[in-house]
């Protein structure tokens, strides 16, 4: 049977990239984004033979994701699975962000999860369903001059696996799997506003968005609690813990090193306004990852999507 699956976020970078990886291996999707890169999307969608549901929202603004996500069931018949993908974020010192916009990124990046949750959990019960959520590194380590990022994706994290643990006590059917990003190479940085004149650095050589949308088809066919894309994030996140003490001045002084401050204004990004144009890379020599490679032996994501 073919697969039935909702991808928000779905107009630039991961999202673009996880779209058309599913749609190559046989899923309807339904695509739910602000930018006009949701066209883009549909398009790679349906070079593969499937269908696309193109759907506008902005998915901070409960009463726009209740509208588009119901929009998305009715227009896929039922839910097999769903792929929460969308955050925002804003950079610069915590001392310089408005309260507006930390408030932004918390209800888009957290928020929005668990309002779409709350929505498509009784379609995935259904359909003895899966739900895919595109977290982050920065979910278990810190990210200096991303505090809001940082904290919803901690929030993100948190709550799933809340509601993991209260779901297997139910005993209900639907399983919850996590895929944590490291540095990718996508337009996300480049979305991300700026305040107070500060720019992130470009990471050369962070892992392409290919390599995330694969791992997250993998966690879509073949549930796994949590996939952390690459070995430099699985060391990292292994290391961290134990070298708290020493780490934490070093990643403190080393984001301030390589970031730049020229005092301006900063640019606004794509927090308020869609941003989104179907990109997939942002420049930064996206790479693969040998190490979620050997995860997966080759036709194994199609076998198990289709079954």
């Amino acid at each position: 049977m073919d697969k039935r699956i909702l991808l928000t976020g779905a107009s630039s970078g991961i999202g673009v990239a996880t779209a058309e990886r599913l749609a190559r291996e046989g899923a309807d999707l339904a695509l739910v984004a602000r930018g006009d890169g949701l066209a883009e999307a549909g398009r790679l969608v349906r070079s593969h033979g499937r269908k696309a549901h193109e759907i506008r929202a902005d998915l901070g603004d409960r009463a726009e994701l209740t509208r588009a996500l119901t929009a998305a069931l009715e227009a896929l018949g039922g839910l097999d699975v769903a792929v929460l993908n969308a955050s925002v974020a804003t950079y610069g010192p915590f001392k310089e962000i408005p309260a507006e916009d930390f408030d932004r990124v918390v209800d888009v990046t957290f928020r929005s999860v668990v309002d779409s949750v709350r929505l498509l959990l009784p379609a995935l019960e259904e359909s003895s369903g899966t739900l895919v959520v595109t977290v982050s590194g920065g979910s278990k380590v810190p990210i200096p001059l991303m505090s809001a990022y940082v904290a919803s994706k901690h929030a993100v994290r948190g709550f799933l696996d809340t509601l993991r643990v209260e779901l297997a006590g139910e005993h209900s059917p639907v399983r919850v799997a996590m895929v944590h990003p490291g540095p990718v190479d996508t337009p996300f940085f480049m979305h991300a506003k700026a305040s107070a004149g500060w720019a992130p650095a470009k990471i050369y050589g962070s892992y392409s968005a290919q390599t995330v949308a694969r791992a997250i088809v993998g966690a879509a066919a073949s549930p796994r609690r949590e996939v952390t894309v690459g070995g430099a994030m699985m060391a990292f996140q292994t290391v961290y813990p134990l070298a708290r003490p020493l780490l934490e001045p070093l990643i403190g002084i080393g984001s301030r090193a390589v970031s730049r401050s020229d005092g301006s204004e900063g640019h606004a990004g794509g927090l308020h306004e869609p941003s989104g144009d179907g990109t997939v890379g942002g420049g930064m020599l996206g790479r693969p990852s040998v190490v979620n490679e050997l995860r997966m032996a080759p036709g194994r994501l199609a076998r198990a999507l289709l079954s």
